[in-house]
């Protein structure tokens, strides 16, 4: 029986640097690649889904799989885009399943490592898809998150700080708020 593993925090915290080092053992599998240094980020709860909201229809599935294809994530994964001609995914998030199952069975390994600092703020809806997934939440100080990220991406600009102040407290609300809705949650500070 395959399982996830969520890395959550918000961006800055080391989630990142958790991820490579977990990605090391044999049994845990995450898309990597040396040129995003390591392990990258599948932001399908984030992103994807809202990009690519319908794919029931096969005009709409065909597109996406052509865009998709030529990602880094799909390159890294080492799959066919056969795979999804043979078991035709409905949606998104059907698609993000298979996805996952066959990187698994490819690389035979057991568990799956997603990191995507922004899945933080969609906890509830990944405990009510993946329930018995394992979610390992990075929590660092705010001064030292936002200085990073800052630091990184905003420098100096007033509003790029109060945006990075907001996302760490939306972030860190979201997890707060469900985290003692699941069994398998475990907490670095």
């Amino acid at each position: 029986m395959s399982k996830k593993i969520f890395i959550l925090g918000s961006s800055r915290s080391g989630t990142t640097a958790l991820s490579n080092h977990l990605c090391q053992h044999s049994q845990i599998f995450g898309l990597q690649a040396e040129e995003h240094w390591g392990i990258m980020e599948f932001k399908f709860i984030s992103e994807l889904r809202f990009f690519f909201e319908n794919i029931e229809e096969d005009l709409d599935f065909f597109g996406f799989l052509q865009v998709f294809s030529r990602s880094d994530l799909f390159t890294s994964s080492g799959l066919s885009k056969d795979v999804f001609l043979v078991e035709r995914p409905k949606s998104i998030l059907e698609f993000v399943d298979l996805f996952i199952s066959e990187c698994l069975k490819k690389h035979n390994s057991k568990y799956w490592l997603n990191n995507d600092p922004r899945q933080s703020f969609y906890l509830k809806e990944l405990i009510e898809r993946y329930p018995d997934s394992y979610y390992i939440y990075m929590k660092r100080p705010i001064i030292d998150t936002v200085k990073s990220n800052t630091k990184k991406f905003t420098g100096r600009n007033i509003s790029g700080f109060a945006q990075k102040v907001f996302r760490y407290h939306s972030d860190h609300c979201s997890v707060s708020k469900y985290r003692n809705n699941f069994k398998n949650f475990y907490e670095i500070t």
